[in-house]
């Protein structure tokens, strides 16, 4: 195939330089190029990469071609007159299924004419040059093809594309391409109840609340307490978090994107006594785990009983405690801490009233973002792939499994895509979700809850779903109209 999609590329980037032309039905072209040949072509193929050496004679100069990233058409004769080298006709034809390649044909005859006639699936990038007296010409299966674009609002468009990102193999995937430098459109999480963390809705009816412009589903989540899980930090204020030290996305105040592993961590303070804080606003892992609680959750706290102790700050200061049953969370100014009786034995001595210092930070320092949202696993770091599922614990997550994906990608320039890999033609495992986005030069790049929870809208219409409407999820990260931050 590899063979097929270079020689293909070979008359189509030539154009104009040996007067080939090409069609999507066999067309011909002849020129006086002086160029004398010695030999058949040589033909290289390894997984990604086809790569033809046509040997020149020394009075023949070869005549460098540079062309990158151009989509071709599927099928291409190439034909020019060269200089007699042979008084034997050369021929040979071929096909390589695995390579995409349906047929090729290639003829050297007495009479100085060249032909080589390839017809393929998929486009491909091709490179021409010179090496020596030698014109190499290669051609790399791996592409990508705009088949539909639109502008969302300024600094924001939609893109689907076709993208090859290695031999064989062939994807659809929807992008949502965002220029945080100067855009109207602003990136943030949002959840379907704007007082709760709690409901599962569409990505469609979610958006539609705020007037959002496009967005895709984001976090994983716990259909029963339809909840999120992982880190989310929205307009600087912690919603919930954190789970398993999984990656997370994050934006500062001017809009310059980070992607790392994030742990929130807490600390509550009496005087000089201090307990950790592992979670906020999420169900617990263990019996051990401290958690910190607050109106978002509900209008509850979890249950206290078997071991574990529920304590309610007002306003910071130690309000009630309960070792059976809730605490209700009243207000903006309510925070329940919930945990084994082990580890917060010290309120059982503690008169009400007393003052309590509650602190939240990170690992690594994130307090100069103001949105983050965790998902996981990485996909590539410093642009090389990298799948870590067993260090943020998704072993659970069926990775060679083709399915749809949701993925948020780091490009050079600060630039950021929202993408959906479509379930058409086929879709992606983890490994080829990563290839994906180095075809569109991702620098940092983390998986999203994908499978029957993917999703793309834009202005109100479903682009893609893996479910007709789209399943309902607990978060969608969404462009919302923003004013552009102000030139300093």
């Amino acid at each position: 195939m590899r063979f097929f999609a270079l020689v293909f590329c070979v008359g189509i980037l030539t154009l104009g330089v040996l007067g080939i032309f090409t069609n999507q039905t066999p067309a011909y072209g002849a020129s006086n190029l002086p160029l004398g040949v010695k030999a058949a072509p040589t033909i290289e193929l390894t997984p990604t990469l086809t790569r033809i050496t046509l040997p020149l004679t020394p009075d023949a100069p070869c005549r460098l071609v540079d062309v990158q990233e151009r989509p071709l058409e599927r099928q291409s004769i190439l034909q020019f007159t060269a200089r007699p080298f042979s008084s034997q006709v050369i021929k040979s034809s071929s096909s390589h299924p695995s390579r995409n390649m349906n047929a090729f044909y290639f003829e050297m005859n007495p009479n100085g004419r060249l032909q080589l006639f390839v017809k393929h699936k998929v486009p491909s990038t091709v490179n021409m040059k010179c090496r020596g007296s030698d014109m190499v010409i290669e051609v790399l299966e791996r592409y990508k093809a705009v088949e539909y674009s639109e502008t969302i609002a300024k600094g924001l468009k939609y893109v689907r594309y076709a993208v090859a990102p290695h031999a064989g193999a062939l994807f659809r995937t929807h992008h949502l391409e965002w220029d945080p430098s100067n855009s109207t459109a602003k990136l943030t999480p949002l959840m379907p109840d704007p007082s709760s963390l709690r409901g599962l809705k569409t990505a469609k009816s979610t958006l539609a609340q705020y007037n959002g412009l496009a967005g895709i589903n984001a976090s994983f989540f716990n259909a029963n307490l339809r909840i999120p899980l992982g880190m989310v930090l929205k307009d600087g204020e912690v919603l919930n978090g954190t789970l398993f030290n999984r990656v997370a996305f994050g934006l500062d105040m001017q809009n310059r994107a980070s992607m790392e592993q994030v742990e929130l961590t807490g600390l509550i303070r009496v005087g000089r006594w201090s307990q950790a804080i592992e979670i906020v606003n999420m169900p617990r892992n263990n019996g051990e785990q401290v958690g910190l609680y607050s109106r978002l959750w509900g209008k509850q706290s979890p249950p206290a009983g078997g071991g574990n102790i529920a304590v309610r700050l007002r306003n910071g200061r130690f309000d009630a405690i309960t070792q059976a049953g809730t605490l209700a969370i009243e207000g903006a100014n309510d925070w329940v801490i919930y945990g084994s009786a082990s580890r917060l034995n010290k309120f059982l001595s503690t008169d009400l009233g007393t003052s309590v210092d509650v602190l939240l930070s990170t690992l690594p320092d994130w307090s100069d973002k103001s949105m983050i949202l965790a998902g996981g696993p990485t996909l590539l770091k410093k642009g090389q792939i990298y799948i870590d599922l067993e260090a943020q614990r998704f072993g659970a997550l069926p990775p060679n499994q083709r399915r749809p994906r949701t993925a948020i990608a780091i490009l050079p320039n600060n630039k950021v895509h929202l993408v959906v890999v479509d379930a058409a033609p086929q879709g992606a495992t983890l490994q080829d979700t990563a290839e994906i986005l180095q075809v569109f030069g991702a620098v940092d790049a983390m998986n999203l809850d994908g499978g029957t929870s993917t999703q793309m809208v834009v202005q109100g219409q479903v682009k893609f779903a893996t479910v007709q409407g789209g399943a309902v999820v607990s978060t969608v990260l969404g462009f919302v109209p923003s004013l552009p931050w102000p030139a300093m």
